[in-house]
Order: structure tokens, then C-alpha cells, then sequence
């Protein structure tokens, strides 16, 4: 259910083309949360909370390396 859950935000977060447009590497924890929450997703606060779908190889794992680069780093 989580698993899908993630699924659900990332690709809703593709559906709306959010990127982070900073070249440094940080997460937009706000960004990924508001995402989560606009689909009805309360659990969901910070980037950690997705951390392990930072290795997706698709455009949705493209998005959320971007919003959690600094995450997603650390997870490689």
C-alpha cells in the first residue's frame, strides 16, 4: 500500500512537471510534502519519507531525485 502510495505522488508530481531548477543539492521536503498532500497523502513530510524510491528508473525516480538530491544521494 505504501509502495503504491509513493507511486501515486511521484506521479502526480511528473502530471504537474515539478523540478527543482537549483543546482545544489538539496531537498525541497516542503515541495515533496505539499505534493503528498494534495493527494490526500498525510504521512509524507520530508524527502527520508520516499527515500526508498529514489532508485525508480523512470521519469517519476527522475522527479523525486530532483526534489530530494540530497536524499537520493545518500541512498546510491
Amino acid at each position: 500500500m505504501f509502495h503504491f502510495r509513493i507511486q501515486q505522488i511521484l506521479s502526480f508530481a511528473v502530471l504537474i512537471c515539478i523540478s527543482n531548477s537549483s543546482d545544489a543539492c538539496v531537498d525541497d521536503d516542503a515541495r515533496i510534502a505539499e505534493v503528498a498532500a494534495a493527494n490526500g497523502i498525510e504521512d509524507i513530510s520530508a524527502c527520508v519519507d520516499v527515500s526508498n524510491q529514489c532508485g525508480l528508473q523512470d521519469q517519476r525516480g527522475e522527479v523525486l531525485r530532483s526534489l530530494c538530491c540530497a536524499t537520493c544521494a545518500e541512498n546510491e
